[in-house]
């Protein structure tokens, strides 16, 4: 993996961790895709293992900043579910 990636995450996201969590979340749907594509088109599909590592590709499009990402806030606290 490229060194000024990390350098470039470092402006784009809070912290290191929070960068590997949001990462990870995309990797896992970029390999999501490629499992689905493979299986779509069957023993003619080709070969995968020329394509970069997901969590490469993952981390390359946050510091690119072409992955963007946002917080849900969970309002359970709030509308009463939790007894004070």
């Amino acid at each position: 993996m490229e060194h000024g990636i990390t350098e470039k995450l470092r402006g784009i996201t809070s912290s290191k961790y929070e960068a590997i969590i949001v990462a990870a979340k995309k990797a896992r749907l970029i390999n999501l895709e490629r499992l689905a594509k493979e299986e779509q088109l069957g023993p003619d599909a080709p070969s995968t293992k020329h394509l970069p590592k997901v969590t490469t590709e993952a981390l390359k499009k946050l510091a690119s900043g072409e992955l963007k990402y946002k917080y849900i806030e969970e309002t359970l606290a709030d509308e009463g579910f939790f007894p004070q």
